[in-house]
């Protein structure tokens, strides 16, 4: 059988919460989502949220060409050499500066320094909900739908 995990993230790679923050948003998503299991990450540095087996295609944010998975793969691993702190890269169809956070992931994909996920929820979250989670932690938040 396979999982479906609905993540949470801050759409700035580099947000942090505090303990106390952290709390409410776990404890509000707790009263208003179900699921069969939490997960809640945080770190100094931006780590890779990605949507599992839903990644199809990646594309320039510039241009829309569609980007080569070991062009990417190759970006990603001189990013994770100094621990995603410069998520910045020179595409290779246009030549233009962008992040690797800001590259057009379908399914959508994402850095960040926090994450709350939920597993095999049976609804996904709905505009009230994703507002809330935005008023709680104080920017626009991206939910990443992972497929395992």
């Amino acid at each position: 059988m396979s999982d479906t995990i609905v993540r949470f993230i801050p759409a700035d790679p580099y947000h942090r919460l505090d303990e106390a923050t952290r709390q409410r948003v776990v404890d509000y998503l707790k009263r208003t989502m179900k699921a069969d299991i939490w997960d809640v990450q945080w770190q100094e540095k931006p780590f890779f949220v990605d949507c599992g087996g839903n990644l199809d295609v990646i594309k320039c944010p510039v241009c829309g060409e569609t980007l080569d998975f070991r062009w990417w793969g190759d970006a990603m691993d001189a990013s994770f050499e100094h621990e995603f702190s410069d998520l910045t890269v020179t595409l290779p169809c246009c030549n233009a500066v962008s992040s690797l956070n800001d590259l057009r992931y379908d399914f959508l994909c994402g850095f960040a320094c926090e994450m709350v996920g939920l597993l095999n929820p049976p609804a996904d979250p709905d505009a009230a909900v994703l507002a809330a989670v935005e008023r709680l932690i104080g920017c626009p938040v991206h939910v990443i739908y992972a497929h395992y």
